[in-house]
């Protein structure tokens, strides 16, 4: 009971402080309707949860068979607990909220009740998923029946339900941009959870293969990995349906859609491939090169199917989703799409790096005389180095030769971008001072030796990794402070027009909202469109229209893009 007097207090303060805080107040100027909003929504959303768990664990114990005992006895008191407490709190907040929104527009416009719609409904929707999946389980008597999962997906559908109506709805619904992150939240869970479910069918079938090699010994008739996937499949295929390709899909293109596309599908899509193909041949050169970890092939390799299975749903999701980016009408070089591939970047170079840095201390090992060429699993480690640097440098080299290629070429904004500045700082950062301390401990172990006079050759040995990384994290450390500093020169000696980026650009052309959100995208600025009905309309290039407008330095501008494409940028200033 004192447990629960904290978040009694706390709730009654924030319905105290909502209560007060009416619509005519706040035009008043007497209240602060960010502060009014952030307890508002908060509350709201935790008596929400309060109230869902309440009413979930009463269900549970209205499907339990049995007598009042134990753990149902505390179930059913806790449950009453939180639904008498908190159901009246949300009345109370929701009624305030329900004022609020039909009595000031600027509610509606504000991110708290967008963000307030996008939480409550990928959690109701994370929740009602797993449990859907769960009670698919016990339908097929994969796992015996629970009836809690009953209870909270009935209790998650309709509060995602009730929530999807109300972002729809003509008079309450979000003004901002922010349902637009709850449909790519969906999107994310949907995605995920297909791919887990299409991961265990193609696992289960590749090991049914796998099982009819000679001296194969693998799991025979257990076919609930198989029905499982094929739950979590068709329990996730209609979530992934409604917020992608229904709704995702053919959204604006704006930097919201890119970073889901491109650092979540994409970029997701590569690493597992990428992990997946290098589990692979590392098992490969392990047999080959290392020490087994069985005597029989087939069972030395019995995870390859299982590897093989995620690597296949990776590429499936890049492929699908790089499709769906290069189908854009208006391709511009986006800040998202710099991310990925500096991401992506890093991702292989840290791979290929920590390959590099274990073949060095393996080389050592083996040339050093008098230590012990190949020890315990030394063999294997160095299958791993060069499963590392198999792995890591070809996709750092394909990603790096990309954005050098932009750079090199002039790109609008490519040197000056900020994950271009952040992934050079990290990595001269980073491999910097992972040198430093490498060599400080170097010089420390030498000179301890050298003044107890009991330095050997075998000191190599010892300090294998360490010298290994000061060679590798020292070369990148200067590699990249090399980059940086062209950079630097090249904007020192021909400063281009990015360091000065326009504000607002009012666009006046044939092309509507796409264009508009392809370009703000390109420049950083707020972008508002005309639609031109005085010209044929086509295709227009977004990035030539982008680069036209980083070359007027000034902060607003109007575009005008005539029939025949010439394109004029106007800089004007408010009467």
């Amino acid at each position: 009971m004192l447990g629960l007097l904290v978040p009694l207090i706390i709730i009654g303060v924030i319905v105290w402080v909502v209560h007060t805080q009416r619509p005519d107040a706040a035009a008043s100027g007497r209240a602060v309707p960010s502060l009014r909003r952030a307890l508002q929504y908060t509350g709201l959303l935790a008596s929400l949860t309060a109230v869902s768990i309440g009413v979930g664990n009463l269900l549970t114990a209205a499907f339990t068979s049995g007598t009042l005992a134990g753990d149902l006895t505390d179930q059913i008191a806790l449950g009453l607990a939180l639904t008498l407490v908190a159901a009246p709190v949300w009345l109370l907040l929701w009624r305030s909220v329900l004022t609020h929104l039909r009595g000031d527009s600027a509610d509606r416009a504000s991110g708290g009740w967008g963000l307030y719609l996008v939480v409550a409904m990928t959690g109701s929707l994370i929740v009602a998923l797993v449990n859907v999946v769960r009670l698919g389980t016990m339908l097929l008597q994969v796992e015996p029946f629970a009836p809690g999962a009953l209870a909270a997906a009935l209790v998650a559908l309709p509060v995602w339900g009730a929530h999807l109506w109300l972002e729809r709805h003509p008079a309450l619904a979000p003004t901002s941009r922010l349902p637009a992150l709850g449909v790519l939240a969906g999107s994310t869970v949907g995605l995920i959870a297909l791919a887990i479910g299409v991961g265990n069918v193609l696992r289960y079938a590749l090991e049914a293969f796998y099982g009819l090699l000679p001296d194969a010994t693998m799991v025979g008739g257990d076919t609930a990995p198989l029905l499982v996937g094929l739950v979590v499949a068709v329990a996730a295929a209609p979530v992934w349906w409604w917020h992608w390709l229904h709704q995702g899909v053919g959204a604006t293109r704006d930097t919201l859609w890119h970073t889901y596309v491109l650092l979540v599908a994409i970029f997701g899509g590569l690493v597992t491939a990428v992990t997946a193909s290098g589990i692979v041949l590392g098992t490969a050169l392990q047999w080959l090169i290392g020490e087994p970890s069985a005597a029989r092939a087939t069972a030395h390799f019995m995870s390859v199917p299982a590897t093989i299975a995620a690597g296949l749903v990776g590429v499936l999701i890049w492929r699908y989703h790089r499709t769906v980016l290069d189908a854009a009408t208006a391709r511009v070089r986006t800040e998202p799409e710099r991310t990925y591939n500096y991401l992506a970047a890093g991702v292989g170079l840290v791979t290929g790096t920590a390959g590099a840095t274990v073949a060095i201390a393996a080389a050592i090992q083996i040339l050093v005389p008098g230590a012990l060429a190949v020890e315990a699993g030394g063999r294997n480690t160095l299958a791993t180095a060069l499963t590392l640097l198999a792995v890591g440098l070809p996709v750092w080299w394909a990603f790096w030769r990309r954005v050098q290629r932009h750079t090199t070429a002039g790109v609008a904004g490519e040197r000056t971008s900020p994950s271009r500045r952040v992934y050079l700082f990290l990595l001269f950062g980073a491999t910097g001072l992972t040198a430093v301390v490498s060599l400080s401990v170097i010089l420390f172990v030498v000179f301890r030796d050298l003044l107890d006079a009991s330095l050997t050759v075998t000191v190599l040995h010892d300090l294998r990794i360490a010298i290994g990384l000061v060679l590798t994290a020292g070369g990148l450390s200067a590699y990249h402070w090399t980059v940086h500093r062209e950079d630097r020169e090249h904007a020192a000696v021909a400063p281009t027009f990015t360091t000065m980026r326009p504000r607002h650009v009012l666009l006046v052309g044939p092309d509507g909202r796409e264009l508009a959100a392809a370009v703000a995208t390109g420049t950083g600025a707020r972008v508002s469109s005309l639609h031109r009905l005085d010209t044929a309309g086509g295709d227009v290039d977004a990035h030539r229209v982008a680069e036209a407008i980083l070359a007027m330095p000034h902060d607003d501008v109007v575009v005008t893009i005539e029939d025949d494409g010439d394109i004029h940028v106007i800089p004007y200033e408010p009467a």
